[in-house]
């Protein structure tokens, strides 16, 4: 038997019974190597938001593009709060075991300086186009007029754009999970191994994991948010 790995791209917000079927499919595995997820409180959260609204306001078209993105996730896992689980909540237990280790040699600075960097490929047009749509997103969720239909749609808006899903592929730390698993799979052959990122470093990953000699046999559709 040879080492089987697991790849799962994960929202950041979702049904409880979302997260609940993850977890059944990681099970099995003897080590998860997982995205950081900052156990961020409410308060953490409202902060947060404050300061990247801001930002979309006063700041050059590239920072106010992306903290219009970040602005936007953290106002719909504030809004969702209630209904709908967040991810580094859904997972406290597990991230604290042993078998489960985060990938967090990315620097913060160094992220953020990549990031701008990478958005030179979107054009001008693209960028406001999301600005705009955030901020009217932002101004129906203050009205507490925002259903999951829209959240859902968002996605589609935001990463049916190959443009888009480039910038944020976490290409670093794409390169540091792979270096960590390099190093764990030369002590293990057998067994299984889980590999749990957000949804845009997948392709990447999978990729790379190809590139090792990996084969695709299966893959498994889940959905994270339901509406009627």
């Amino acid at each position: 038997m040879q080492t089987i790995i697991k790849l799962i791209g994960t929202n950041h917000l979702g049904e409880r019974s979302y997260y609940r079927k993850i977890r059944q499919i990681l099970h099995e595995c003897t080590l998860v190597l997982h995205e950081n997820l900052p156990l961020e409180t409410r308060d953490d959260l409202q902060e947060d938001l404050i300061e990247y609204r801001a930002s979309m306001s006063k700041s050059p078209l590239t920072e106010a593009f992306l903290s219009a993105i970040s602005a936007y996730f953290m106002a719909t896992n504030l809004y969702f709060s209630n209904t709908m689980t967040r991810e580094s909540a859904a997972f406290q237990n597990e991230i604290s075991h042993r078998s489960w280790l985060r990938i967090t040699s990315i620097a913060w600075e160094d992220s953020e300086r990549h990031l701008i960097e990478k958005c030179s490929q979107l054009s001008r047009d693209r960028k406001t186009e999301v600005l705009n749509y955030v901020k009217q997103a932002l101004e129906v969720i203050e009205k507490r007029l925002y259903t999951r239909e829209e959240y859902a749609h968002a996605f589609v808006f935001f990463w049916a754009d190959e443009s888009m899903r480039s910038i944020f592929d976490g290409i670093l730390t794409n390169n540091a999970c792979m270096q960590i698993l390099n190093i764990h799979l030369e002590k293990q052959t057998r067994g299984c191994i889980g590999i749990k990122f957000g949804a845009a470093h997948i392709s990447k990953l999978r990729n790379s994991l190809e590139a090792k000699g990996f084969v695709h046999r299966k893959s498994i559709k889940l959905c994270c948010v339901a509406y009627s």
